[in-house]
C-alpha cells in the first residue's frame, strides 16, 4: 500500500518508462489493485505489469463487471 505518486513513480521505474511523465502515463484511483511481475534474474526494470488499477473488488457482488 502507497500513495498514487509514489506508485506511479515506482510503476515508471519498474516498467523502463521516463519518470518525469509519471503523472500522464499511469492512473492511481484510491484502493485500487495494481499488480507487477518480476520474473527470476529480471533487472529492476524488466517487470510485467499484469494488473493496472483494478476497482473490480470495490463493486457490490450484484453489479455486473462491465457496467
Amino acid at each position: 500500500m502507497a500513495h498514487s505518486s509514489t506508485n506511479r513513480v515506482l510503476m515508471c521505474v519498474a516498467l523502463g518508462t521516463d519518470v518525469r511523465d509519471y503523472r500522464k502515463r499511469f492512473v492511481q484511483s484510491q484502493a485500487n489493485l495494481t499488480v507487477l511481475r518480476w520474473e527470476l534474474d529480471d533487472g529492476p526494470e524488466d517487470a510485467k505489469l499484469l494488473v493496472a488499477n483494478d476497482l473490480g473488488h470495490l463493486r457490490k457482488s450484484t453489479e455486473l463487471p462491465w457496467s
